[in-house]
């Protein structure tokens, strides 16, 4: 699945806020390539988004909100009792997305109290196959009006459902978008990493020569990445330092000895996991001529890293991935809005009080020529954060 728009309110820190995911015009010479689908090459949607924002703006429950989503379509009995912000108010997510494979468009809102204890949220899910001629518009227009007429319609394979407190309401729904579901999430806290592997076997995505080369980018010290065998199994990877030392991953990815590495070093391990696995995904399409669906989500893994070697990352991984793959990175490091990217590749989260909202700076430009570190810098999005109250220890010395 692609997520092509998304409205949070009253979940974490989002108050009625939204993102679009689609481009309404198609953007000449992009260095981000195949933003349309295929066969309704009028439907044009993001592929790359890097998110910006303050500490505690909201950027990493972005995430947890698109991850609970796809995980609400595998298991419809999650709910949202744990993520509402104000108790005495309804929380509500309301996500569309696209699916290429079928060339149908979705929409699915939860909404949830904080009263509803015993009950599961309630539930309206839409779908309709996107015409040739569709542009993300006019299909988005043609969706909502079937979910305001309660799926009264005379379009062909369209489908509407709606319930309250029924736990397995997807199961005659649940097959048409589970079987386009992939999705890799790895979170600044290493606890609390998630990813679907449905067409790879578990630990394939493993490769000594991506951990090498990143890990001695990385960090110098190290010498080499070297297999460790057991006859003709891989039992683990060694990395050795140029003072001797070495550290262990085993199969399953766990480190022996951790603390020998730096934060940076630690999280270049991570990251090159990560990368490995979206190159497998690559792989496996091309080998089965396939286009699977792939949701990527990087969460301040390069914090502690150098931003050329943060920024070499990012488009490695972004002409690395599948044609129909969504990479979502957050960041605090504005360098990376220096890249050469689209200004719509770019998002912004902003925050006032416990209040956090989205910010996309093509709405505010016209031209696709903009470099947003001036504007950053000039506090143009108001992302930058307040620093007042630190102020007022300095000059009360």
């Amino acid at each position: 699945m692609l997520f092509t728009h998304l409205y949070i309110d009253n979940l974490y820190n989002f108050h009625n806020t939204s993102i679009d995911f689609t481009l309404k015009r198609k953007i000449l010479n992009s260095s981000v390539a195949d933003e349309y689908l295929a066969e309704r090459p009028n439907f044009r949607f993001k592929r790359v988004c890097i998110v910006s924002g303050a500490n505690a703006s909201g950027k990493t429950s972005l995430g947890r909100i698109l991850r609970y989503i796809q995980h609400f379509i595998l298991f419809p009995n999650s709910n949202l009792l744990n993520k509402i912000n104000h108790k005495e108010k309804e929380a509500i997510i309301r996500v569309e997305f696209v699916l290429p494979a079928t060339n149908t468009i979705h929409y699915l809102e939860i909404k949830q109290t904080a009263e509803d204890i015993k009950n599961y949220p309630h539930i309206v899910y839409a779908a309709l196959p996107i015409r040739p001629n569709d542009t993300a518009h006019s299909a988005r227009k043609r969706l909502m009006s079937l979910v305001e007429k309660c799926g009264e319609t005379k379009i062909e394979g369209a489908i509407y459902h709606q319930n309250t407190n029924a736990p397995y309401l997807f199961e005659d729904i649940k097959p048409i978008i589970s079987d386009h579901l992939c999705f890799y999430y790895m979170f600044s806290n290493t606890q609390d990493n998630d990813k679907s592997e449905i067409t790879i076997k578990k630990n394939s995505h493993l490769n000594k020569e991506i951990l090498e080369n990143i890990l001695k980018n990385f960090d110098p010290s190290i010498s080499s990445v070297n297999e460790l065998m057991d006859k003709d199994e891989l039992e683990a990877y060694v990395i050795r330092f140029k003072n001797k030392d070495s550290v262990i991953i085993n199969k399953t990815g766990e480190i022996v000895n951790q603390e020998r590495l730096s934060k940076g070093t630690f999280d270049a391990i991570q990251v090159a996991e990560f990368f490995a696995f979206i190159k497998e995904m690559a792989s496996f399409n091309q080998k089965f001529d396939k286009q699977t669906c792939a949701t990527y989500f990087l969460d301040e893994k390069m914090a502690y890293s150098h931003s050329e070697l943060e920024q070499a990352m990012v488009n490695l991984i972004i002409q690395t991935m599948g044609r129909y793959s969504q990479f979502i990175y957050t960041t605090h490091n504005y360098d990376v809005l220096d890249m050469n990217l689209p200004v719509h590749s770019f998002l912004f989260v902003r925050k006032e009080d416990d209040s956090a909202e989205f910010v996309q700076p093509e709405t505010l430009f016209k031209k696709n020529d903009r470099s947003l570190l001036n504007y950053i810098q000039n506090n143009i999005f108001y992302t930058i954060p307040d620093t007042s109250l630190i102020d007022e220890l300095l000059f009360s010395k």
